[in-house]
């Protein structure tokens, strides 16, 4: 299906990325580009990105983390760390599965996901 573009001349630097939302009824979206839209349009409103992100978050929440410590050209388990800790209890009002649902969630949605730990100072 072909979308009669023909009529408009439109300047690259007001170009905006767009959607189509629907092909059957030949419906275009304009999305802005910034990742609030790219959150809100492109993810909340498009049921095969929304379905393949959580999918994939969902999978690494239920998945066993390890964290390894290379010695001697060898990796070796570590059980006892501080980061292990922060990860299992990121904070009071958020367990494990959550944390990583968010960070990745945020990471595949925006390509950046950053995480800020607070220490008392001494």
């Amino acid at each position: 299906m072909k979308i009669p573009f023909t009529n408009y001349h439109l300047k690259a630097e007001k170009l905006q990325r767009v959607q189509i939302n629907n092909m059957m009824s030949g419906l275009v979206t304009y999305m802005g580009n910034d990742q609030k839209s790219y959150i809100k349009d492109g993810y909340k409103m498009n049921p095969n990105v929304y379905s393949v992100i959580n999918w994939i978050i969902k999978k690494a929440a239920l998945s066993h983390w390890q964290l390894f410590e290379v010695v001697k050209g060898e990796k070796v388990i570590v059980y006892d760390h501080e980061v292990l800790d922060l990860l299992n209890r990121p904070n009071p009002m958020q367990g494990k599965s959550e944390f990583i649902e968010n960070m990745l969630g945020y990471k595949l949605l925006s390509c950046e996901s950053f995480i800020y730990k607070l220490s008392p100072e001494n």
